[in-house]
């Protein structure tokens, strides 16, 4: 604000409970050290304007501590002293700004900036409504002269609801001609704020990412209760994140779950994912539990785990297509599960689950792999179908060296190999592994499939890499079990098997054991 001497007097929001002040008295060359300032402050946005007689006014939350009590204010000696006269609203709200207008000063707020909805009571109790953005009038001279008011909020104008009003910060109108537009991380965030708080899923709406940019924090699209549905398109551009998830997050990625409509492709991601979860954590670098399509995506993230269920680009798929998918960046879990529960790491998906046909075709996976456990493939970690579910894993390459440090010596459902760790009712075709696998305290490794089961097929695969295996150990399948097949299959690389601490080479076997 400029003084009538000339001085430019400012004023600053804080997190101590009141405002900050400085003054310049040439111009803004220079500035005064700040200094507390005698008004309230919930370090949150304030306003100061003039009136046409040269009377100031602010209007701000007369609060310390929270944003509450959005009131409005007059001062008659260049802001040293202040008359409260108008409280526009009492409870939760934030961001005034104001303007006259032919002798009126017309004052907007909100109070669900972001939250998009509140709780409140009334007569039928505790009831979730929308937040909204106010607005209210008033003359200049009936503002200077009234007495201290506390005004009702039905004499409120709602300018909009902020569900709307978050929308209305997305270039685009949704539709395939005129998609959301993903220009930064902030609309990011808000495209995120209405999946989570407002119960938009996006189905039938489409969403084009138009620039490279980093996401701070957490901030993904779907959570274990919510699932995006919607077509989002990468446009070939990168989001980087840096996310770490606590022991009790699970289903995480940058779309943590997504419904059967969904359609994610085009996209690039970048940095590095966190958890702490010791068990399923269904975490993918692209998305954690898949339903629907994911195509021509990929990841360089760094993955630092300590569960399993863990994918480059999908931690769980359900049902989903995974499609045109490259994998290169690198995936360590501390996880040490063996056995016969289900758990699963791969470099494009870790699990697939028997409920419904999953596919993955055409992705490559140039990452690396390092664990405790088992099930553990290039591709997928286990491909668990049914009697009529049967996935289908085809063209798919693995270049990535994998190294499994599980001590694990017996016919339970292990695996760990170039494609797939298990395959239980999965028809594996045109796949092709040249990464190294190395399991020297494990059973069922191989090439191609670890531990072949029920139904499943191996057709037309070749395996370039070297494998070393404890024992049940195969250039193209370490193990089959029941009504299996491996047809036109080719090795190529060295495979060997340990025993009695000796490295001993089993060049050429195409499957150790068959039972």
């Amino acid at each position: 604000m400029e003084k009538d001497d000339g001085a430019l007097w400012m004023t600053m929001r804080t997190r101590k409970g009141v405002m900050y002040q400085t003054t310049s008295l040439d111009g803004g060359y220079t500035w005064s050290i700040s200094e507390k300032y005698t008004m309230p402050n919930a370090n949150t946005r304030f306003y100061i304007g003039k009136m046409s007689d040269g009377t100031w006014y602010m209007v701000y939350n007369n609060s310390s501590t929270v944003r509450t009590k959005m009131t409005m204010a007059i001062s008659s000696d260049e802001g040293k002293t202040w008359e409260n006269k108008l409280c526009l609203y009492g409870s939760y709200c934030s961001y005034p700004d104001a303007a006259i207008i032919d002798g009126n000063i017309h004052v907007v707020f909100d109070d669900g900036r972001y939250k998009q909805y509140q709780w409140r009571t009334d007569e039928d109790g505790k009831i979730k409504t929308w937040g909204h953005i106010y607005h209210y009038s008033i003359s200049e001279t009936e503002l200077k002269n009234m007495s201290y008011t506390v005004l009702d909020v039905e004499e409120l104008d709602i300018v909009a609801r902020c569900k709307e009003y978050t929308s209305a910060y997305l270039e685009g109108t949704g539709t395939q001609e005129d998609p959301y537009l993903i220009t930064d991380k902030q609309a990011w965030k808000i495209v995120a704020s209405m999946l989570e708080n407002e119960g938009e899923n996006f189905e039938g709406k489409y969403l084009k990412v138009t620039n490279d940019f980093t996401i701070a924090g957490n901030i993904k699209l779907g959570t274990s209760k919510t699932y995006f549905a919607g077509n989002f398109d990468g446009d070939g551009h990168t989001i980087t994140y840096n996310m770490s998830f606590s022991s009790g997050e699970a289903n995480q990625g940058l779309f943590g779950q997504t419904a059967g409509t969904s359609v994610i492709k085009n996209l690039k991601v970048a940095g590095t994912m966190n958890t702490e979860r010791t068990t399923d954590a269904n975490i993918g670098c692209i998305v954690g539990v898949n339903r629907g399509v994911v195509q021509n995506c990929e990841s360089s993230v760094v993955v630092t785990a300590k569960g399993y269920k863990i994918g480059g680009i999908v931690g769980t798929s359900v049902g989903g297509s995974i499609l045109d998918c490259t994998f290169n960046g690198s995936i360590t879990s501390t996880s040490t599960a063996t056995g016969n529960t289900d758990h699963g790491i791969g470099g494009i998906v870790g699990y697939i689950n028997p409920d419904k046909v999953s596919v993955v075709d055409n992705c490559i996976n140039e990452g690396s792999i390092t664990t405790g456990s088992t099930q553990v493939g290039g591709i997928v970690g286990l491909s668990k179908g049914a009697n009529a579910v049967r996935h289908q894993i085809s063209e798919c390459i693995n270049k990535g060296n994998i190294i499994s440090t599980a001590s694990v010596n017996s016919t339970t459902n292990e695996g760990v190999a170039g494609i797939i760790g298990m395959a239980i009712y999965t028809n594996v075709t045109n796949c092709e592994n040249s990464g190294n696998i190395t399991a020297k305290s494990s059973s069922q490794v191989a090439g191609i499939v670890g531990k072949c089961c029920e139904y499943s097929t191996i057709t037309n695969c070749v395996n370039k890499g070297t494998i070393i295996g404890l024992n049940q150990v195969g250039g193209i399948s370490g193990r089959h079990v029941g009504n299996v097949s491996a047809i036109d299959c080719e090795n190529q690389g060295d495979v060997y098997y340990v025993y009695t601490n000796k490295i001993n080479i089993n060049k050429g076997s195409l499957s150790f054991i068959n039972d």
